[in-house]
């Protein structure tokens, strides 16, 4: 779980109840927290957005489903999920990486997310 939100703090406490068998069991929640400023009017700092799809590259090779959330779920969690889809795909324009994730969720990217992303994930087109 990725916590983008800077005025949400996420709460997880596992189960005290075991339900393990050979179909059911609980993989450990691996939660990390980039604050990133709300507002879609306010471009989300750099480093922020690099750090944020490194950690989602890192999780990624571990087989496992990844939820992205701040407060409403299409501003910062949007972004970061349109740059991560930019960043590991290289073939893709912003304006392509944008409209994979739009088709699976309605996001609202802040503001110079397009910029930010070709500067930090060059193109060779």
């Amino acid at each position: 779980m990725l916590n983008v939100a800077d005025n949400l703090d996420m709460v997880y406490t596992p189960s005290s109840e075991s339900h393990h068998d050979d179909q059911h069991h609980s993989a450990p929640v691996i939660y990390r927290k980039i604050a990133m400023r709300d507002g879609a009017h306010n471009p989300i700092e750099r480093h922020l957005i690099a750090e944020a799809v490194e950690w989602l590259k890192s999780v990624d090779t571990l087989g496992a489903k990844v939820l992205v959330n701040c407060r409403a779920g299409i501003g910062r969690a949007g972004s970061v999920g349109v740059a991560f889809v930019f960043a590991t795909n290289p073939w893709m324009t912003f304006n392509e990486a944008y409209d994979f994730v739009y088709a699976k969720r309605f996001v609202y990217p802040h503001a110079g997310l397009a910029g930010i992303l070709y500067e930090l994930f060059p193109r060779n087109f």
